[in-house]
């Protein structure tokens, strides 16, 4: 009989044991306190735009079209580095609005300006600079990783080790339209652990058409803000979507991104 009490115990230990680690893997992770400096920039962008002044030097592009509505800024963070921004008050990747098909896609709004990543680039080297398509890299912090209350993605290159990791031919071959793991490891450049990145190849189409947090919510489900983004074009029509959900460090930008584009100068990490 006590033997059979003892089973059940262990039992029952095992099965809250089990939901208790369910229940914290599904549980959302807080953001963290958030500032609004990017948010005051923009204004002062949107308002010269509007009342038809000047730009002030860090204003890169400002649209107050309808049907687009953003702000790129000339972020002090390297020499090629900028921020993409919408001019509404969008918080994060958070924002529901970002799941409507009246939302413009962003992130193809910052993958046709990436020009303006060639023109910075040139006027601070002070030479012609022609950037690969490969080059590029756009991502967006998840919550827990950001530390400005408007959403922007982060239009950076990527780093020349990594590029080297994403091209090679053999894990270019490993590349499918599902979820999987990357075939090769990437790690925290702080505490140099390997981190969790999940990718899949998505088209122009599905970058046009805004589908891509769709595609990230399939697979997260409610935790869809607890992970970072990073986009990485393959070629002209079709791109590397990845995401990590990272607890620390759910941030593409400070793992994958070069903000000088592998000419040197300082970051601001």
């Amino acid at each position: 009989m006590k033997k059979r009490l003892f089973k059940t115990f262990i039992g029952l230990v095992v099965l809250f044991s089990s939901v208790s680690v369910l229940a914290s893997e599904n549980s959302l992770i807080p953001p963290q306190k958030v500032k609004y400096k990017l948010v005051k920039l923009v204004n002062k962008c949107v308002y010269a735009e509007k009342n038809h002044q000047s730009w002030p030097r860090f204003c890169s592009k400002v649209s107050v079209r309808k049907d687009t509505n953003y702000t790129i800024l000339n972020s002090r963070d390297g020499l090629a580095k900028l921020l993409f921004l919408p001019n509404d008050n969008i918080h994060g990747v958070e924002d529901s609005i970002l799941f409507s098909r009246r939302t413009p896609s962003y992130f193809n709004l910052a993958w046709e300006n990436r020009f303006l990543m060639n023109k910075k680039l040139a006027k601070r080297l002070g030479q012609r600079v022609n950037l690969e398509d490969r080059d590029y890299l756009f991502s967006v912090n998840a919550t827990q990783s950001r530390t400005q209350d408007r959403l922007h993605i982060h239009m950076t290159c990527m780093k020349k080790e990594y590029k080297r990791k994403f091209s090679d031919p053999e894990n270019i071959k490993q590349y499918t339209f599902d979820w999987k793991n990357l075939p090769f490891t990437v790690e925290n450049p702080f505490t140099k652990q390997a981190m969790n990145f999940v990718a899949r190849k998505v088209t122009i189409n599905d970058v046009r058409k805004g589908r891509l947090h769709r595609m990230i919510q399939g697979l997260a489900g409610e935790r869809y803000p607890n992970f970072g983004i990073a986009l990485w074009p393959l070629d002209q029509s079709t791109f590397l979507l990845m995401v990590t959900d990272d607890p620390v460090l759910a941030a593409p930008n400070r793992i994958l991104a070069d903000p000088n584009c592998a000419f040197g100068g300082t970051s601001e990490n």
